[in-house]
């Protein structure tokens, strides 16, 4: 009889082990990562702009505080193209000026960055453009399109 006791016990106290036990893995839950904006505008021999919304896209995420990267593809007289790279990040607007691949480009040619606090579209009477706006408050004019 004891050790029928003890078997029953040991039964017992292994049901309740195993059923206080999760035999299935813990699964780590990840932070969503965030949807990073991203937008192209293409701005043809003839200036006409594909995707404008995309700046419109842009800006909104940078006002929101959200990841957003924008990249602006020109091409010169001679077919040869530009880009322009706007990345914003951590309130900091990467700015990146490519015209590597242009072949009248001059003394000029070859890649710039700089940064910016601000981005701002504006609108006059010869098109659409970015306004990037540095800490001490200079500007620098991107042009996107004509009106």
């Amino acid at each position: 009889m004891k050790k029928l006791r003890i078997v029953f016990t040991t039964f017992v106290l292994g049901l309740v082990v195993s059923g206080c036990s999760n035999s299935e893995e813990t699964q780590q839950v990840q932070p969503q990562e965030a949807k990073v904006v991203q937008g192209n505008i293409f701005v043809s021999r003839n200036n006409e702009a594909s995707d404008i919304k995309d700046l419109g896209e842009f800006l909104e995420a940078v006002n929101n505080g959200k990841q957003a990267n924008l990249q602006i593809r020109q091409t010169t007289d001679e077919g040869d193209p530009t880009f322009t790279t706007l990345e914003y990040n951590n309130g900091i607007i990467k700015y990146t000026y490519d015209n590597s691949q242009d072949k009248y480009a001059g003394t000029d040619k070859g890649i710039q960055t700089s940064e910016y606090a601000k981005a701002i579209k504006e609108e006059n009477n010869n098109g659409v453009y970015v306004s990037l706006i540095d800490k001490s408050g200079g500007k620098r004019k991107v042009y996107i399109s004509p009106k």
